[in-house]
């Protein structure tokens, strides 16, 4: 089991009136799923789309897509996980129905192992 935890922060647009938003993510072998969260501001965290990406040769292909809870965090059951290969998580720039206006953030590349 490999589990770690590597977060990146998109840079705010401060003309366009966005938020900041960071997104982290780590791979639980035990329960064989990617977990994160979302550090921005209150409005911006809750039902955030997040979709991971396996980083492959050509085209990165998603292997998984859910929603942050009231709290920001994620679970993800990917399909499939691949030892030895590269996978990051983005959250989707939007508004969350909540009139914020919230930056897209892309995590550091992880790569998992077993």
């Amino acid at each position: 089991m490999l589990v770690g935890l590597f977060a990146a922060s998109a840079p705010a647009d401060a003309a366009r009136g966005e938020k900041p938003s960071r997104v982290t993510i780590r791979f639980d072998g035990s329960e064989f799923d990617f977990r994160g969260h979302v550090d921005a501001s209150k409005r911006c965290t809750r039902s955030r789309t997040i979709v991971i990406y396996n980083n492959s040769i050509g085209r990165d292909r998603r292997v998984g897509k859910g929603k942050t809870n009231d709290k920001g965090r994620y679970r993800i059951q990917p399909n499939p996980v691949l030892g030895g290969a590269d996978y990051y998580a983005i959250a989707r720039p939007g508004g969350n129905g909540s009139g914020a206006s919230c930056d897209k953030a892309v995590s550091k590349r992880f790569r998992v192992g077993f």
